[in-house]
């Protein structure tokens, strides 16, 4: 041990000192931690908070270790795409280099994504054999030649990937320049089911396996939660074999893993399978089509929500639906290799495994049925646990290192423990919370205003819109208006806009990453959204100073996952509202409270607009969740501090 511990940290020094600092207390704890874990194959939850440095913390002993193994690999699972080219462009070259400057021995670092963000082609280009422009008509490419007239905006973005995809070596989405809706890059991609392998003419180029090859062939592999829902639900080898597993912003591992798990059966899946089944046998085309049309009737005949019974009609159309799915795979099964027919396998499997998740213990799911805006009903069916399946998908694998800001929640490790099966693991497992760099007390004001009425159902009530532009005017901008419902946030952003000069940006008006980029660009505006922007927006200084939310995000009270997970937390004899309801709360405040403070140079306020925490029992573990800021009640004080802090940084 005391050689690994050794040269991680001599790795840990070179590589803060590679950005002109030096490691940080919080750093070198996590690495004390993370090598105890390695050395005894335990698994360990390490909360570290914003600020930390995590990444070069978890990534020191990791690399330290392969470099002494001289053989290995470590995998690391990020929440998003964006974190892992983060991690692998900044992060890990900067241990890479260190590692080679300590012990002399070069590592490698690789991207592992889904196939669908790399460029079919295929899809793109035809199959040059066969003369066609198109793979076999599947796809309504946008016409790209005429009489002269102008093309389509979509017609020149096909033109523009296609002659990318030429020159490229990635073939990679992320490294795309040109602007490529998500409906077309569909049409220019497909996911692994839909691969022809090595019956493509172009699997010897194919930039999806290339990648793949790429990253299976590093020594250190990252990926993100969704490719380990992959592997942790049915497919291990969609990762390869790993000696280590960190997981970063490990509190979002079990809702992506349910997710992931989740299966949905709806009249357009139905028939979208039925029509690529129907050039290769119009019988098996038709009998989907009869089966899916006895689906949609039982369907509408079931309530919206939560379903707790199983009415005999539906259960016996989803049955004739697994039968004859299976049926028209079986009639298909001799047909000559093709994007149409891999098209057609992978929808009809689908239906397969959605029918097959029916059939499954009902104690052990969640039912539900959806009406989306087009008139459209699904069912949806997902896992009521998923801790086993991480425990058996990656802590029984290999020794796990889980790492949050967010994983002891009001000073408790235990939620997140069930949450992440560290009990069910096959390992024992410890916990460490690090803390963090930042003196909240100093750096930051959390005010729970007394006096608001508590909240509605409709939204923000007239008090609570007033105080939130009162608060946004004294901060003369920099304010993140974090908000429980779309209403709730165009509310707020329509009295800003009427109230104020404030330029005021709103969630779905642009891009993510667009608005993120406008809110820091301008330290005097206000970016307003709802649930999506409760994690990861990372915005230092002072263009964002004020954080208001409008109340305690709860899970609806409809929410299907959550009713189950309240009554089944119920009848094991546990408290369903704290499982269900408060420990996902908790999440999202810390989360929330979480943008004021990303560097030790910031400084600012959290306003919780919800009377809730002051009044009732489990107020204060949901204040604990949250950053230690000063605390106050009175809006006057609020209001002047805002105004000093704007007044100080015009100043300055």
């Amino acid at each position: 041990m005391a050689e690994l511990l050794d040269l991680s940290r001599e790795v840990l020094v070179a590589a803060a000192m590679s950005r002109g600092g030096k490691p940080r207390p919080q750093q070198e704890q996590m690495v004390a931690a993370i090598v105890s874990s390695i050395e005894s194959e335990e698994n360990l939850a390490v909360q570290a908070d914003t600020g930390v440095g995590k990444s070069i913390a978890y990534l020191a002993p990791l690399m330290a270790y392969l470099s002494l193994e001289g053989s290995g690999t470590a995998l690391l699972g990020t929440a998003t795409l964006a974190l892992q080219r983060q991690v692998v462009t900044i992060d890990a070259a900067a241990v890479i280099d260190a590692v080679k400057a300590v012990s002399g021995t070069t590592l490698k670092a690789g991207v592992l994504k889904g196939w669908s963000n790399y460029a079919c082609r295929y899809l793109l280009e035809g199959d040059p054999d066969s003369g066609l422009e198109e793979p076999e008509g599947l796809f309504d490419r946008p016409r790209t030649r005429g009489d002269g007239a102008s093309r389509s905006a979509e017609a020149k973005a096909w033109v523009s990937v296609l002659k990318w995809a030429q020159s490229t070596p990635t073939g990679d989405r992320d490294d795309l320049d040109v602007k490529v809706p998500g409906a077309l890059w569909s049409k220019m991609s497909v996911s692994k089911r839909e691969c022809l392998g090595t019956a493509c003419p172009f699997s010897e180029d194919c930039f999806p396996a290339r990648a793949r090859e790429e990253a299976f062939s590093s020594d250190l592999v990252v990926t993100n939660h969704s490719v380990l829902g992959i592997a942790m639900r049915s497919n291990p080898d969609v990762v390869p074999d790993p000696t280590l597993i960190v997981v970063d912003e490990a509190h979002s591992l079990a809702d992506t893993a349910r997710q992931q798990a989740t299966a949905s059966l709806a009249d357009r899946s139905i028939s979208s399978a039925a029509r690529a089944v129907r050039p290769m046998s119009a019988s098996s085309a038709s009998a989907l089509e009869l089966a899916g049309d006895r689906f949609d009737s039982a369907l509408r005949a079931v309530h919206t929500g939560l379903q707790r019974s199983r009415p005999v009609p539906l259960t016996d159309s989803i049955m004739e639906l697994g039968d004859q799915a299976r049926e028209a795979l079986r009639a298909i099964k001799d047909v000559a290799p093709s994007m149409s027919l891999q098209i057609a396998r992978s929808r009809l499997d689908a239906l397969v495994e959605a029918t097959d998740a029916w059939g499954r213990d009902p104690q052990s799911l969640i039912v539900w049925k959806t009406e989306h805006d087009s008139g459209e009903d699904s069912l949806n069916i997902a896992p009521l646990r998923v801790d086993g399946t991480i425990a058996e998908g990656l802590t029984d694998r290999a020794p796990t290192v889980f790492t949050s800001a967010t994983l002891a929640l009001g000073g408790d490790f235990q939620p997140m423990e069930r949450r992440l099966g560290l009990a069910k693991s096959s390992r024992a497992f410890n916990t460490v919370d690090v803390g963090g760099p930042f003196d909240a007390k100093k750096q930051g004001i959390l005010l729970v205003p007394s006096d608001l009425p508590p909240p509605g159902r409709s939204g923000l009530s007239s008090e609570g819109v007033d105080l939130f532009v009162d608060l946004a005017m004294a901060a003369g901008g920099g304010v993140l208006g974090l908000f429980t419902s779309h209403r709730a946030a165009a509310v707020a952003a329509e009295a800003l806009r009427e109230r104020t000069d404030l330029n005021v940006l709103v969630q779905g008006e642009d891009s993510m990453s667009a608005l993120v980029e406008a809110f820091r660009a301008d330290p005097d505006s206000c970016l307003i959204g709802s649930r999506s922007l409760w994690q990861g927006v990372d915005v230092r200084g002072r263009s964002c100073r004020l954080v208001v939310m409008d109340r305690i995000p709860f899970p609806r009270p409809d929410d299907p996952i959550s009713q189950s997970l309240a009554e089944a937390a119920q009848k094991s004899g546990g408290n369903g509202f704290f499982e269900a309801s408060l420990v996902p709360a908790a999440l999202l405040l810390a989360q929330g409270a979480g943008r004021l403070l990303r560097s030790s140079a910031d400084r600012g306020l959290v306003a919780v607009l919800d009377q809730r925490l002051l009044s009732r029992s489990y107020g204060p573990f949901l204040v604990r969740a949250m950053p230690d800021f000063w605390k106050t009640q009175d809006v006057n004080i609020a209001l002047e501090a805002l105004t000093r802090l704007s007044s100080e940084e015009e100043q300055e």
